[in-house]
């Protein structure tokens, strides 16, 4: 399966997994994948945006944020479904 060419990637989310023509999407609420280089620059762009997150929010960004450490980390990328 390789990522859908025409779906924008989201430094929250990632990209649509897509194979034949088809989107992989097992729980029917989306998912999706990052690599590890697309997990680099998630990292890059949420720090830079960090000082703007809401105080209300903070935590759950945080706990992103660490998940996004340890993945580059062990030198992996991240998959994401609901």
């Amino acid at each position: 399966m390789s990522h859908s060419a025409n779906v924008s990637f989201s430094p929250f989310l990632g990209t649509l997994i897509v194979g034949d023509g088809e989107v992989f999407d097992p729980g029917k609420m989306g998912a999706y994948f990052q690599s590890e280089s697309e997990v680099v620059e998630s990292l890059s762009v949420l720090t830079a945006f960090e000082s703007l997150v809401p105080k209300n929010y903070i935590d759950g960004f945080m706990r992103f944020k660490c998940l996004l450490e340890r993945a580059i980390d062990e030198g992996r990328g991240i998959y994401i479904t609901f």
